[in-house]
């Protein structure tokens, strides 16, 4: 079995997907006017993993989080990535 995309959601209810694409880690957020903003990270790489988990906890909670916020975020990006 094979995980390729987790949808989650953030404490004020917004919306994004994890997938994981060839050797990265993508978020999809989606924007005003129906735009859909996409970040990556490098399936191998632990530090922009963590830039990515904070991005999205900042995006999805609308707020800068501690890393407390940001480790469950994190936990789903490192999992898409093994």
């Amino acid at each position: 079995m094979r995980v390729t995309r987790i949808d989650v959601e953030g404490a004020q209810g917004k919306k994004a997907a994890v997938r994981r694409q060839g050797d990265r880690v993508a978020i999809e957020v989606p924007g005003s006017a129906g735009q859909v903003w996409t970040y990556e990270a490098g399936a191998q790489d632990g530090a922009e993993q963590g830039r990515l988990a904070r991005l999205l906890q900042q995006k999805l909670d609308g707020h800068r989080g501690t890393e407390g916020d940001v480790a469950g975020y994190l936990r789903i990006i490192q999992m898409l990535a093994d």
